[in-house]
């Protein structure tokens, strides 16, 4: 892990570097789809199991038309009787791997690469295999969100992705990353209500949360959050997942250079904070952030103690101090359910703004604590300056709220000296 974090580290100075030239600027749309050649054909070469790679379970071979879901679980058509299966773990299948395949693969990313000098190609070879192979291998260790199919179908495996505030989901690592807003207006992002995939089967549980957005499919959502014990699991259809990238899409806005952006990203939050504060929904798993230091929005005292601070009695006044209570809603909950951000593929260094790092991780890795101590951004930045350590999630939550709060005080300080004294 140690001498990975030293790789990863000198492979941002690399592709800082490569991006930063004007070869790179001439040949980028080459690069993408050089760069997408080499990853699908280490994807044939990969033992991991996706939908139509073909497998082999216990003596038989077939076909995977399924999965693997939220649960690892697959389905395979086997070629003795033609016959769909159960579920299975993706575990007990083993992929064959297709070696004709695999050498049209080569032929094709021999054929993608692009008209660039001996070294800047050497350069770029040595960026992509490093970030093909540290997927492949989160990936295979379990790491969730990582070589997910469903990005496919919406198109943000090629984007960065980011939540809009806070993000308490440690299961995605002990660093959090905090980087510049000017992104949001970069003319390659896109920003949707809530976690993409959550639009698309096999459990549409965006839908839940967010009622308004696609009656038909809300009949098609699985009665719970993936993650709950015990739910039943819904058929994932292809002509469902069509609708549900249309209804991601629709409900997304593209950068934040649209007019009136934060107004409605503010005014979806307050919806869906008074939808379910106001009993007009269940509460369902993705709605609590206890196990991460938040809040459970599943608990019936939760809800009322926030409603009660939303409206007055009769419910025709806005109580002075209800946006706050719209805040921590947005705050303390499981963060699929924030808004996510798709940005650009290749994002610079110099876009980082603030990094907060396990204190366990950075004692225990030396080679990352040298790196941090020496290592200096293009803008002239050192980066130990950016650095917050933290020797727990709750300190680690605690500081990202206080980071974002003093945002929204600048931010109010600003509208008040502008405008004068605030509503």
């Amino acid at each position: 892990a140690c001498s990975a974090a030293v790789r990863r580290a000198a492979r941002h100075v690399r592709l800082q570097e490569l991006t930063s030239s004007g070869s790179f600027q001439r040949h980028r749309r080459e690069i993408f789809k050089y760069a997408e050649a080499r990853c699908e054909l280490r994807e044939l070469q990969s033992p991991a199991v996706r939908v139509g790679v073909r497998v082999t379970h216990e003596d038989r071979r077939g076909v995977v038309t399924f999965g693997p879901d939220c649960d690892n679980d697959c389905k395979v058509k086997f070629d003795d009787t033609g016959d769909e299966s159960g579920y299975i773990n993706a575990n007990n299948l083993e992929k064959i791997v297709d070696d004709d395949a695999v050498k049209r693969a080569e032929r094709a990313a021999d054929k993608a690469k692009p008209s660039m000098s001996d070294d800047d190609i050497a350069a770029l070879d040595d960026v992509v295999e490093e970030v093909v192979l540290d997927v492949l291998a989160l990936s295979g260790g379990k790491l969730t969100g990582i070589g997910y199919a469903k990005d496919k179908e919406l198109g943000t495996n090629r984007h960065v992705f980011a939540t809009l505030g806070v993000n308490r989901q440690f299961e995605y690592g002990s660093v959090v990353i905090f980087l510049n807003r000017n992104l949001l207006y970069h003319p390659d992002t896109w920003v949707s209500p809530l976690a993409a995939t959550g639009f698309l089967g096999p459990y549409y549980w965006a839908f839940r949360h967010r009622p308004w957005s696609g009656a038909g499919l809300l009949e098609l959502a699985a009665g719970c959050d993936p993650g709950d014990g015990g739910y039943p699991k819904v058929e994932d259809t292809p002509e469902n997942d069509d609708k549900g990238v249309v209804a991601c899409i629709h409900s997304s806005i593209n950068m934040a250079a649209v007019e009136g952006w934060p107004y409605i990203a503010a005014r979806e939050i307050d919806a869906m904070c008074h939808y379910l504060c106001f009993e007009h929904r269940e509460a369902y798993a993705f709605d609590s952030g206890a196990s991460n230091c938040g809040l459970n929005w599943q608990q019936e005292e939760q809800r009322r103690a926030s409603k009660a601070s939303l409206l007055d009695e009769e419910k025709t006044r806005i109580l002075p101090d209800a946006w706050k209570s719209v805040v921590k809603y947005y705050e303390t909950k499981n963060s699929h359910t924030l808004y996510e951000c798709h940005l650009p593929s290749f994002i610079p260094i110099g876009a980082i703004d603030r990094i907060c790092i396990s204190s366990k991780l950075y004692d225990k890795h030396t080679e990352v604590k040298d790196k941090v101590e020496t290592f200096v951004l293009p803008d002239g930045r050192r980066l130990k300056d950016l650095i917050e350590i933290t020797s727990s999630r709750q300190q680690c939550m605690e500081w990202q709220e206080g980071f974002f709060d003093e945002q929204r005080r600048s931010h109010l300080e600003r509208s008040t000296s502008a405008e004068g004294s605030l509503e």
